[in-house]
């Protein structure tokens, strides 16, 4: 038992050495947690019309699509800018407000939605992506920047946390902030 027995400073400099382990450890199998996926469509074929109020007629177009374990996505066209509203089970809606937190520009959406699940399993999306179409310079407004918009859903509420840009890995960027979108802070409007 002698033989085992170390200084206090070697018992310090082992416990640190195991903190750090166990640290680095769970850092790295949190960082290697992917969440999973499940798509919808957001082709107009596949939505429904939906009543625009009297107030707003003439100023756009909306559209209701099939989402994913009972929640909606409410597809927002107004002055040839887009923007989706999530709708929760519960018939709650929680608007995303891509004009005011993404980019002002025309713009456009992808032709679907990519719904985030939790590494642990879970039967409720905890993040959502969609692909925006952006014009961000008015005099060539038909030269379009493709971003992939994150957005974190919880029931009572909804917002943007990411913008990624184009480039190499663009997917798995998105799908990487989506995974840690029920913490991250949401990105504010730009007005």
């Amino acid at each position: 038992m002698s033989g085992l027995t170390r200084s206090p400073r070697g018992r310090r400099f082992a416990a640190a050495a195991l903190t750090a382990l166990a640290l680095s450890s769970s850092i790295q199998a949190a960082a290697g947690e992917a969440g999973s996926s499940r798509y919808s469509s957001l082709i107009e074929k596949d939505c429904t019309a939906a009543p625009v109020p009297k107030d707003e007629e003439g100023q756009g177009g909306s559209s209701v699509c099939p989402g994913v374990d009972g929640y909606r996505l409410q597809v927002l066209d107004g002055d040839a800018r887009m923007s989706i509203d999530v709708v929760t089970p519960a018939g709650k809606i929680l608007p995303l407000e891509f004009w005011s937190t993404v980019g002002s520009g025309f713009s456009s959406l992808g032709n679907s939605a990519e719904w985030r699940y939790p590494a642990s399993g879970g039967r409720v999306p905890k993040a959502l992506i969609v692909r925006l179409n952006i014009s961000e310079n008015p005099e060539r407004s038909e030269l379009t920047t493709s971003y992939l918009v994150v957005s974190k859903l919880g029931a009572d509420s909804a917002c943007v946390t990411a913008k990624v840009a184009p480039g190499k890995g663009q997917n798995e960027a998105a799908r990487k902030a989506a995974d840690i979108a029920p913490a991250a802070p949401c990105l504010r409007s730009k007005d």
